[in-house]
């Protein structure tokens, strides 16, 4: 959260070491790293962020970390998707982001907000969306859920796009 604070005032060297904290998992908490942990917020966020900086080599290796964690596990956390596909678009590589849909699509008509949500979200449907937080407002209240929308307006507003004239990701 603090992250997102520092990116929407402009302090992006300091975003750049909140994040990296965020993905450090001390050892004093008993059982050190887990197995899996859903850390494709903080690369969405360090990509936009070196990419701003104009480092691109941290901000491909980032981009690539988000884009693994989404290939190893394509259905697990569907709000996170969005982050893949949002990124995948602007590189304008839009059939690698359409590739996402059939399995946001099954996720979704198997009940998971998730999943709705990132269909309605990608195809601007404002009354699934509507919808979506009337019938799971738990969905919405969740802190996972605050820290994604927040980052998606902060990265939009503070102009953290990958089209900021750095080239194609390759």
């Amino acid at each position: 959260k603090r992250a997102l604070k520092l990116i929407r005032s402009g302090d992006f060297e300091g975003a750049v070491i909140d994040l990296h904290q965020s993905l450090q998992w001390p050892k004093h908490l008993g059982q050190g790293r887990p197995y899996d942990p859903e850390e494709r917020l903080q690369h969405y966020l360090l990509g936009r962020v070196y990419r701003r900086l104009g480092n691109l080599r941290a901000a491909r290796d980032h981009e690539t970390k988000l884009f693994q964690a989404t290939a190893t596990y394509p259905a697990g956390g569907n709000a996170a998707q969005i982050l893949v596909h949002r990124l995948l678009t602007e590189m304008g590589r839009t059939a690698d982001a359409d590739k996402l849909m059939p399995s946001l699509s099954r996720s979704a008509e198997a009940g998971d907000p998730g999943a709705r949500w990132v269909l309605a979200r990608v195809q601007n449907d404002q009354s699934a969306l509507e919808e979506l937080k009337r019938d799971h407002s738990e969905f919405f209240d969740s802190f996972f859920f605050q820290l994604l929308t927040e980052a998606l307006d902060v990265t939009a507003k503070n102009r953290l796009s990958y089209r900021l004239g750095y080239g194609r990701f390759m």
